[in-house]
């Protein structure tokens, strides 16, 4: 059962991705929610699409305080790859939002 929402998840982030990429705000943020309510607790890919939905809605201090707070919470700071968080950090940083 584990396994098959992990594959749903999967899927609806990347559904989120591509409605995103496409200009598609609102399939994007449904499919986004969709997975978030699959979750007992946030999961950083989920989170991390989630702020990206957010910024696309012109919602970029939300996106933001939403990506710092999930970078800064010791829950995800041993699930996210060094680089990855690396960059999210310098994007951040880059954006001006993270002092």
């Amino acid at each position: 059962m584990e396994s098959l929402v992990e594959v749903e998840k999967r899927c609806l982030i990347r559904l989120s991705e591509a409605a995103r990429h496409d200009g598609q705000i609102q399939i994007a943020l449904n499919a986004i929610v969709r997975a978030q309510r699959l979750e007992r607790t946030p999961s950083f890919n989920v989170s991390q699409e989630f702020a990206n939905v957010l910024w696309l809605q012109k919602e970029e201090k939300h996106a933001t305080e939403y990506l710092q707070a999930l970078l800064m919470d010791r829950n995800h700071a041993n699930a996210v790859e060094p680089g990855r968080r690396a960059s999210l950090l310098a994007q951040l940083v880059s954006d001006g939002w993270l002092y």
